[in-house]
């Protein structure tokens, strides 16, 4: 299968108080940089929603291998459901297989959680994957939802096509409490162990 994942960076991280997409973390990269490279690793592309007036950031993710989809950022009115629609008609676009809907702020995920969620969509057309019972991402969708998820927009992500084919979905099993772990604030930084705040 051809499979891309679909990394949502657009946001403005009001709750951390500056962008967190460009804080340092002791992995020698920024926290997008981190991110986006978990994904590469584990399945060669990525697909990066960006706002559009994220110039600084552009050079960077290209440098490491990113495609970029550039959407009007939140001081336009534009939310979480159109940066996800921008990502999937990309991946639309390209004829992929299925996508993984991932979000920038998750850096801990382990590699064969990527590596299994991938080779999952193969037999399932949607994926999510569950640590101890709990849900996380990020999310496999098979081409058959593109069209559901291209029509989102604003502040509305895929809990409403993920409850409208419950029936389809696959909870995968996974150990790794990186599905659930994303950074909202720095407290949510600083409490993991092996991944300090460097500046």
């Amino acid at each position: 299968m051809k499979i891309t994942p679909v990394l949502l960076a657009a946001g403005n991280s009001r709750r951390f108080g500056r962008d967190k997409r460009k804080v340092w973390l002791d992995s020698g990269r920024t926290l997008l940089a981190t991110s986006l490279q978990l994904y590469l690793d584990a399945l060669g592309s990525c697909v990066v929603v960006i706002d559009e007036e994220d110039e600084l950031l552009k050079p960077e993710l290209l440098a490491q291998g990113a495609t970029l989809v550039e959407i009007p950022g939140r001081e336009r009115g534009f939310g979480m459901g159109d940066s996800l629609a921008a990502g999937v008609r990309y991946s639309a676009s390209k004829n992929y297989d299925a996508c993984l809907i991932a979000f920038a702020d998750m850096p801990w995920l382990r590699p064969a959680t990527l590596s299994a969620l991938a080779a999952a969509l193969a037999e399932a057309p949607l994926v999510v994957p569950v640590w101890q019972g709990r849900r996380g991402h990020p999310v496999g969708f098979c081409a058959r939802y593109f069209p559901e998820l291209c029509q989102l927009s604003g502040d509305c992500g895929a809990r409403g096509v993920l409850q409208s084919h419950a029936s389809e979905l696959l909870q995968l099993p996974v150990e790794d409490p990186g599905i659930v772990e994303d950074v909202d604030t720095v407290v949510d930084l600083l409490r993991q162990p092996g991944s300090p705040l460097i500046q």
